[in-house]
């Protein structure tokens, strides 16, 4: 019975990280969209282009915990 248990406790993990990719993809487009048009406008990007910059800082950290935890 304990293989049955795992498999939609493990199928609701890969739902929950396919969620989580799909709402981070979604924000960065709309960053990225809106520091365009704030650029194309003649306007300053900076508070879109800080969070740009604060979303690849966290991507970028938690790459590396994921690799060191995949190497242990």
């Amino acid at each position: 019975m304990a293989p049955r248990a795992a498999a939609p406790k493990s199928r609701r993990k890969a739902a929950e990280h396919a969620a989580e990719r799909a709402i981070g993809n979604a924000m960065s487009v709309v960053l990225i969209v809106t520091v365009v048009v704030q650029l194309v406008r003649g306007e300053s990007a900076s508070p879109y282009a800080e969070l740009l910059l604060l979303a690849g800082a966290v991507w970028a950290v938690t790459l590396v915990v994921a690799w060191r935890r995949a190497c242990r």
